[in-house]
């Protein structure tokens, strides 16, 4: 299938490394070598396109979480976002391109981004909410990621869960207990991407990364007047238990 539609232009700024921030098993915040199990595309019900990743640690514990690498219908399905007037690649499409550079090799001495990669039609057991039922559901799977290593920096986040009220999405007492897939690092050298395309060999950016979130919540609940707050189960991409695919 083309990719064309995943792929940032030239007039793109790289914005480099970013620290960040500012199954039910919550990790806490630190790097974690991981395999990538499942790698697929989604579109949410606003048209944003969503990679959707299962990734296991080596206890095999699940991570499931959603990068967002394209805007919503609103905001034209873009890659990017423009800032004083230049355009920024969305965090999602940093990591996604991240996980493609880092988990696999280079063609023809270019790294590649997840624009590069090819994706296949699968079909792939996935939580319908609807139904409250796994249903096998045809996707655009990655299948240059599967089982691929890579470490990944992960935020443990406690925020506010969020409900429509007159027509704006308004703070909750209730807790939501996240994870945020926030660096991708190469699983032998643990450079970043920016390193990795430097040449670099030294990986201070994991340093720095380890410094700032290692065992650290990122707490931005606040305290809602007038409601009881309660624990919040923790905040996944869609549900997927198994491959149905080799």
């Amino acid at each position: 299938m083309s990719n064309n539609d995943l792929m940032l232009g030239d007039d793109v700024v790289d914005d480099g490394d970013f620290l960040g921030g500012g199954g039910g098993y919550v990790w806490e915040s630190g790097v974690y070598p991981v395999v990538i199990d499942l790698a697929y595309l989604s579109k949410s019900s606003e048209g944003a396109t969503g990679l959707n990743l299962v990734l296991k640690d080596e206890n095999a514990k699940e991570l499931k979480t959603t990068l967002w690498i394209k805007s919503k219908d609103s905001k034209g399905n873009k890659p990017y976002y423009e800032k004083d007037g230049k355009k920024h690649a969305l965090q999602g499409m940093n990591m996604a391109n991240a996980l493609a550079g880092l988990a696999v090799p280079p063609k023809d001495g270019k790294v590649n981004v997840i624009g590069d990669l090819d994706r296949t039609e699968k079909t792939v057991a996935i939580w319908d909410y609807d139904a409250s039922a796994e249903l096998n559901t045809k996707v655009e799977v990655f299948m240059d990621l599967i089982d691929k290593r890579v470490d990944v920096g992960v935020i443990r986040r406690i925020e506010n869960k969020r409900k429509q009220q007159g027509g704006q999405w308004v703070d909750t007492a209730d807790k939501k207990d996240s994870n945020e897939l926030a660096a991708v690092f190469d699983a032998d050298t643990g450079l970043s991407i920016t390193e990795y395309k430097a040449g670099a060999t030294d990986p201070e950016f994991k340093a720095k990364w380890l410094k700032r979130w290692d065992g650290k919540t990122d707490d931005k609940y606040k305290e809602v007047a007038g409601n009881g707050s309660s624990a919040g189960a923790p905040s996944t991409a869609p549900t997927t238990t198994k491959k149905l695919f080799k």
